[in-house]
């Protein structure tokens, strides 16, 4: 008889856009609105649990789609709005797809990003352009320190972006 293995292919065909500010979330999508002509909308909430932990972490959650232009934007809190609380089992793990530990988390969806606020996830026909053109353009918000494009591809906790 034969045997077959189903493989796990996960497709990360978006760009990603790092953005360190000290500003609150919403301040961030009122002048993402303004600046690229878009209108974000808060979503529900990014939850993320693991079997060691008595609450999941939430991350807030902005969406826009341009269904003209075939672009989606999303722009996600790094940070979440609460703390770990774990339960017994400090070794169980804390990502979407058990890859982590308690220590590592820390309270980020994407822990090797941990010195940027919000991730800006663009997606869509010629995403890549779109990312280009926008990050110039972020730079210039005075309240924005630092703006990365990160290849989703080498982040080891990327399975936490693919929501």
């Amino acid at each position: 008889m034969a045997k077959y293995v189903l493989e796990n292919v996960y497709d990360f065909d978006f760009s990603l856009l790092a953005i360190s500010s000290s500003e609150p979330d919403y301040k961030l999508c009122i002048h993402l609105n303004r600046l690229l002509g878009i209108a974000l909308v808060k979503e529900n909430s990014i939850d993320l649990r693991a079997r060691n932990m008595k609450t999941p972490l939430t991350f807030s959650c902005f969406l826009y789609e341009d269904e003209g232009n075939f672009h989606h934007y999303q722009l996600m809190c790094n940070r979440s709005a609460n703390a770990v609380v774990a339960t017994g089992n400090v070794n169980a793990a804390p990502s979407l797809f058990d890859e982590e530990s308690p220590a590592d988390m820390k309270g980020y969806l994407v822990i090797e990003l941990a010195q940027y606020d919000f991730l800006l996830m663009l997606k869509g026909d010629g995403h890549e352009t779109l990312a280009q053109s926008i990050q110039p353009k972020l730079k210039n918000i005075n309240f924005v320190q630092a703006v990365q494009r990160i290849d989703p591809e080498t982040l080891p906790s990327k399975m936490n972006l693919l929501i």
